[in-house]
């Protein structure tokens, strides 16, 4: 497909203006608006349905009831609930509506659609666990526009900070989805969780296209379980709150998962607390031979205290322990003004082959064009596990 590109500027931090918990990052010299402000991000135009798509489309705002309100302030999750399960091919109105903490189910072969204003907004709770929109053991799923928010600075007891389990987007054991062009933010755990439900069978096909996730508390992005999934350009900013306070986080939950031909393509993390991408495959070990498969094309992370990390493996290998064969490729990545640009734990020659070609590190605001080479020469090639190269050697 032929994309036209669009060069805008993107203020991250509005996302976030005015909360109390949005403090300056570690590395900026001035408020984070200033400096996000001033990075030019390349961004293709938005994705919208055929034409022929939009013609049999119900309209939400149809159903809603005589009088309703158009600030998101009155909770119509049963209303549009009903919607969703009675259609499968949906408008939503361009104006903010109020959900509450059973947040919508999507049912297989839908078609959604939002506009410009439009708005799922989470009601006020003290649930440690929700899920705004779900998708779980289905099929044929399209959504266009996607915008979420969560309650993160909207708590009915501020005060308490228990849980991390609150989704803007969960996708569970389902098949065949694609998300174009979706803004979550503000969630109490993850703005988008691509995991396993109930049924014992994992994500197939599953492709988030050019996501702007920011200000959630746990991770922007995780991956726990799936085939064939796509990241494909996502902006993934200001997470912070809980650990592992990551923008994107592959971390299956144990030996079951699946963890098959992710691919992270054109990622821009910013100033998220702990990690730009972690790879945490450790809870995937056992005595069963297993395999995963991660791409990570043109990352670049700036800000972030660690822009790239394989987490440890274990406190101590069993004799049992199979290693896991497959591949972690990390390519023409570039790290900006991180604490530690990249973190190698410990593996315990638990992990599949670890490829990083061609990686990049800026250390100096001053210079933010020059490459520090000593860094990358003190990359540590001695783990059997991990090959550094450049692309100079291809």
């Amino acid at each position: 497909m032929n994309l036209r590109y669009l060069i805008i500027i993107l203020m991250l931090s509005f996302f976030s203006c005015g909360d109390k918990e949005r403090t300056k990052h570690r590395h900026a010299t001035n408020d984070p608006a200033s400096i996000v402000s001033n990075d030019t991000i390349i961004i293709p135009n938005i994705i919208h349905p055929n034409p022929n798509e939009l013609k049999n489309l119900i309209l939400i705002e149809d159903h809603l009831p005589k009088g309703f309100s158009r600030k998101g302030d009155v909770d119509y999750t049963e209303t549009i609930q009903k919607v969703l399960n009675e259609y499968r091919n949906v408008k939503f109105p361009d104006f903010p509506l109020l959900v509450n903490y059973l947040g919508l189910k999507v049912k297989s072969n839908s078609k959604l659609v939002f506009q410009k204003n439009s708005l799922i907004k989470l009601n006020s709770t003290d649930k440690i666990a929700y899920e705004i929109i779900k998708i779980e053991n289905v099929q044929n799923v399209s959504i266009f526009g996607l915008k979420v928010e969560g309650d993160r600075y909207r708590r009915i007891d501020p005060d308490n900070k228990h849980g991390e389990w609150g989704m803007g987007l969960m996708i569970k054991s389902s098949e065949n989805i694609k998300v174009y062009n979706p803004t979550i933010t503000k969630c109490w755990g993850d703005g988008i969780y691509i995991g396993r439900g109930d049924v014992e069978k994992p994500n197939n096909d599953v492709l988030i296209y050019q996501a702007i996730i920011d200000d959630n508390r746990r991770n922007g992005i995780s991956i726990i379980c799936g085939r064939d999934i796509e990241i494909i350009e996502p902006l993934v900013s200001n997470t912070k709150g809980t650990s592992p306070e990551s923008g994107i986080d592959i971390e299956p939950n144990g030996p079951d998962d699946v963890i098959d031909n992710i691919l992270i393509k054109d990622a821009y993390t910013y100033n998220n607390e702990y990690i730009g991408i972690v790879v945490s495959l450790s809870q995937m070990v056992s005595d069963k031979a297993k395999e995963a498969t991660i791409t990570i094309l043109n990352h670049t992370d700036k800000y972030s205290e660690n822009g790239f990390m394989i987490a440890s493996f274990r406190s101590e290998r069993k004799a049992s322990d199979v290693r896991i064969a497959g591949k972690i490729l990390v390519k023409n990545s570039k790290w900006m003004f991180n604490e530690r640009p990249y973190v190698i734990g410990v593996t315990r020659i638990l992990s599949p082959l670890i490829e990083i070609v061609d990686a990049k590190i800026y250390s100096d605001e001053n210079n933010p064009g020059v490459i520090n080479e000593k860094m990358l020469s003190n990359m540590n090639q001695n783990n059997e596990e991990v090959v550094f190269r450049s692309n100079k050697g291809l």
